[in-house]
């Protein structure tokens, strides 16, 4: 372990590692673009008690395509040409930055959709979005300090001191998640618990990679430690924002055709998934609500009437035609 060690965005990448780069940044950029295509075509393929799933999919997959995006470019413009080197200048920073800027949204998002689709409501379940959105966000943050803000030549020390704040933001936001399946698991059918479940051992190993790599940055330098870097957070955000968000959709389309089936929502639609059909399109014959919940007494809607009648009606003082000035006579 080296006492002191250079930012990965100021190591120089040979030919091999720049297209290396390059290939990973792009190829990322485009699967988190045809999940956005994908988050916004299937929109519909879920009942409203899940809208908010199909909006975090869209949402994070968005974002972090835009920033691939950024970041592609940056990765072209911050690295000068010197013969079969790439030599980082100023803009190099931003090749790496961006990725936590995207992060600090895309994460909590993802975390959100997560709470949608287990069996939490109410209260609860507003309070575990909040406590996931703030802790998921926290990891982000304390990780991107000790990366970015912390002035001066960084030393192992530092960097591990933002690496363990981060981690315990990491470890929280995964007991709280686990928290959330293990109150579910009794009030979901046994393909929907297990869809979840997957979803959240997915979750936890994709979150997984980013502190490891953090923290396995100060025991080497260099292009190909950059490169690899590059690789591996490209590798997973396609898990975390695309399987993820995948395995989140699946077990919300579960449960929608599950609520279709009994009788509890309606869906304009059949619903298949893996060309299974899951559940007839079509509305029950009536609807139940919860017992606490309260609808008020509709108003009858007012027959159609002259402009005199209304009139007559709000001033009942007048009710001859000789009451109303000439000009407005009807």
């Amino acid at each position: 372990m080296t006492a002191e060690f250079s930012d990965p965005w100021l190591a120089t990448y040979s030919d091999p590692q720049f297209l290396l780069v390059s290939f990973f940044l792009s190829a990322a950029g485009l699967a988190l673009f045809s999940a956005f295509i994908r988050a916004w075509l299937t929109r519909n393929e879920l009942g409203a008690r899940y809208r908010s799933v199909s909006i975090s999919r869209i949402g994070a997959t968005g974002i972090a395509f835009l920033s691939y995006a950024g970041m592609v470019a940056q990765t072209r413009l911050g690295y000068d040409l010197s013969g079969t080197l790439h030599v980082p200048n100023e803009g190099a920073t931003d090749s790496f930055a961006l990725r936590f800027l995207s992060w600090s949204v895309a994460i909590p998002l993802v975390t959100s959709a997560f709470v949608a689709v287990c069996a939490l409501s109410g209260k609860v379940a507003r309070r575990t979005t909040l406590l996931l959105c703030f802790l998921s966000f926290g990891m982000v943050l304390t990780a991107y300090i000790g990366a970015f803000v912390v002035e001066g030549d960084k030393n192992p020390g530092e960097v591990i001191a933002w690496g363990i704040a981060s981690l315990i933001f990491f470890f929280s936001t995964i007991v709280v998640a686990i928290v959330g399946v293990q109150r579910s698991t009794s009030a979901l059918t046994p393909a929907a618990a297990r869809l979840l479940r997957n979803a959240l051992w997915l979750l936890v190993g994709g979150l997984s990679i980013y502190p490891i790599v953090y923290l396995l940055q100060i025991c080497t330098t260099g292009g190909a430690w950059s490169a690899a870097i590059q690789v591996v957070f490209s590798t997973a955000d396609i898990i975390v924002l695309v399987g993820v968000g995948e395995f989140i959709h699946q077990v919300a389309k579960l449960r929608t055709a599950e609520d279709v089936r009994a009788g509890i929502d309606v869906h304009p639609e059949a619903i298949w998934i893996s060309s299974v059909k899951m559940s007839d399109a079509g509305r029950p014959p009536e609807v139940y609500l919860d017992e606490r919940a309260q609808v008020h007494d509709r108003r009858p809607k007012p027959p159609m009437a002259s402009a005199m009648a209304l009139e007559a009606e709000e001033y009942p003082e007048s009710t001859s035609e000789d009451d109303f000035p000439t000009d407005v006579r009807v």
